[in-house]
């Protein structure tokens, strides 16, 4: 005898259960660049899924998107000093105007760090992970049909595909990118179920990874811009300006 298939609920919940478990730990240590980065990604995934799976997760499911879009929201800032970090500094010791931009960076994470901190530790943060744990027990589910999870697999990823060509044809470079996390979330989990959303999953990734190396040059280029205009230093606001301009140019053609 056969085993019964796979259900959308055996399919997503323990997946939930594992995205809380790595987002309240990342919460705590928000003082690591990594986690938090690991801590939004945590909260854009569970959105994004339960956004994209929505007819087969607990209907109070989708009272928790929105403050799980706050959440990731309050860490954005800190974030992008991270992100500006790597892209300017790097690992090696800076020299020259890499030293008085990483000097500036660091003092601009500090002044960020205590307001995220914070927000991780407010009420109505730690009620929202009350609400997640609930969530990722088996009495939230056990009211829903049985859904096979192929079949779940096969439809939403094909779904979040078509809301990014949307996009792609109606929205902004931020809504497309934004779309296309949705799918990427959505397709790996699917592909864990059904092969084939494997290589959906990683299209999604080309465009999120395309459309996020222009943006993160474009808010390099503004940060330089304004740590220019700070600056008494007329040799680094030069050297700050001329960096911004090298990252705004269009990246040459791939190929030929």
């Amino acid at each position: 005898m056969t085993d019964p298939p796979v259900t959308s609920t055996e399919l997503l919940r323990p997946w939930l259960a594992r995205q809380y478990a790595e987002l309240t730990g990342a919460l705590l240590r928000l003082e690591e660049p990594e986690q938090v980065h690991r801590a939004r990604v945590r909260a854009r995934r569970i959105r994004s899924v339960l956004a994209a799976y929505a007819d087969v997760v607990p209907a109070e499911a989708r009272r928790l998107r929105p403050r799980l879009r706050r959440l990731a929201r309050a860490l954005s800032d800190l974030r992008d000093v991270d992100v500006l970090t790597e892209l300017l500094v790097g690992d090696s010791e800076p020299h020259g105007a890499a030293h008085a931009w990483a000097e500036a960076l660091h003092q601009q994470r500090t002044d960020l760090l205590a307001p995220a901190q914070r927000e991780a530790g407010r009420k109505r943060t730690r009620r929202l992970l009350r609400h997640l744990h609930r969530l990722c027990a088996p009495e939230a589910w056990q009211h829903l049909p049985t859904t096979p999870a192929i079949a779940v697999a096969e439809r939403v990823p094909r779904d979040q595909l078509d809301r990014v060509r949307s996009r792609e044809e109606s929205g902004t470079r931020h809504d497309v990118r934004k779309a296309a996390k949705q799918l990427r979330y959505a397709a790996e989990l699917a592909a864990t179920v059904h092969p084939p959303a494997a290589e959906t999953a990683e299209v999604a990734q080309r465009i999120q990874d395309d459309l996020g190396a222009d943006l993160d040059e474009l808010m390099a280029a503004a940060w330089l811009d304004d740590f220019a205009a700070r600056t008494a230093n007329p040799q680094l606001a030069d050297a700050s300006r001329a960096e911004a301009a090298r990252r705004r140019r269009p990246a040459a053609p791939h190929g030929g």
